[in-house]
């Protein structure tokens, strides 16, 4: 019935994941998971474009059996999906998630896109701005440590840029 359903809307129906897909999305079988090739490349353009060819070569270089289709989902829906999407660019993207990553303090992951923001357009004042802000919101101590690996991240990339 589901099947039917989809067809009569112009979507696919995969009765293995139970997803429906666009009639113009290839599915590519990996293993035993299904990807969306258009997805998976469009991520792929967006996750080096804003973290850089660096990161995307020793995410590669990293990958493993073990963490290969977790790097498929990220690439897939994370950065083929979601930075993808056409309501907000790169730079509001990129200040939104170090928001959510002080406040959550994830702070390996925060190193991360503080060194995106060379790629995004966020400035450093910006950055000063939104940590401020979540001083506000997510707590003072969490706020001054993201300022300090900020600050440490920020002399690095001045550095790597002299060097």
């Amino acid at each position: 019935m589901r099947a039917h359903l989809a067809r009569q809307e112009g979507l696919k129906y995969r009765k293995e994941t139970g997803r429906q897909v666009s009639a113009g999305d290839q599915i590519i079988r990996q293993g035993e998971k299904h990807v969306s090739e258009d997805r998976y490349q469009r991520g792929k353009q967006v996750r080096e474009s804003v973290l850089g060819p660096a990161h995307a070569a020793r995410t590669a270089k990293n990958r493993t059996p073990f963490n290969a289709e977790f790097q498929d989902f990220l690439m897939e829906y994370a950065w083929g999906g979601i930075w993808a999407r056409p309501g907000l660019d790169h730079k509001t993207r990129s200040m939104i998630t170090i928001a959510m990553l002080v406040g959550m303090g994830k702070m390996d992951e925060l190193k991360l896109h503080f060194r995106a923001t060379r790629n995004t357009g966020v400035s450093r004042d910006e950055v000063k701005e939104l940590l401020m802000h979540a001083a506000i919101y997510c707590g003072v101590p969490t706020a001054f440590g993201a300022f300090q690996l900020a600050a440490q991240i920020f002399d690095e990339m001045d550095q790597d840029a002299s060097a």
